[in-house]
C-alpha cells in the first residue's frame, strides 16, 4: 500500500498536468469558450509544471517510439507529448502561432473540426516521429 502511495506522489506533477488539460477542455466545452484559448492556457500551465519537474514529466508524458511496443505500451503519450515544450522560446513560438492562427481558424471551421484537426495533427506528428 505504501509503495502505491509513493508511486502516485512521484507522478503528481504529471497527473496534475493531465487534469489541467482535461479541465481546461471541459470548461471550454461547457462554458462555450474558445478551445484555442483552453489549449493555450493548458500548454502554459503544463510548461510551468515541466520547468519544476522536467525528469518526471519527460518520463511520464513525453512520447517515445518504444511506447508503441506491447511491453511498454503507453499510447497516451502520443497526445500528452503535444503539451510538452523544451524551453521558453519553443513554447512562445508555438503559442504565438496558435493564438494568431488558431483563434480565427476555430471560428471559421467550428470547435469540433478544430479539435479534430489539432489532435490528429499532433498524434500524426508523434507517429511520424516514431518512423
Amino acid at each position: 500500500m505504501e509503495a502505491i502511495e509513493m508511486d502516485i506522489i512521484d507522478h503528481l506533477p504529471s497527473i496534475a498536468s493531465v487534469l489541467f488539460i482535461v479541465i481546461a477542455l471541459l470548461v471550454a466545452y461547457f462554458r462555450r469558450y474558445s478551445f484555442t484559448l483552453a489549449i493555450l492556457i493548458s500548454n502554459f500551465i503544463v510548461f510551468f509544471i515541466y520547468t519544476l519537474f522536467p525528469a518526471v514529466m519527460n518520463a511520464d508524458l513525453a512520447f517515445s517510439p518504444v511506447y508503441l511496443h506491447h511491453s511498454q505500451y503507453r499510447i497516451y503519450t502520443v497526445v500528452t507529448t503535444m503539451f510538452l515544450h523544451a524551453n521558453l522560446s519553443h513554447i512562445l513560438g508555438n503559442m504565438i502561432t496558435l493564438f494568431f492562427l488558431g483563434i480565427p481558424f476555430e471560428r471559421r471551421i467550428g470547435w469540433k473540426k478544430f479539435l479534430l484537426i489539432y489532435f490528429i495533427s499532433g498524434i500524426g506528428g508523434s507517429i511520424v516521429f516514431s518512423i
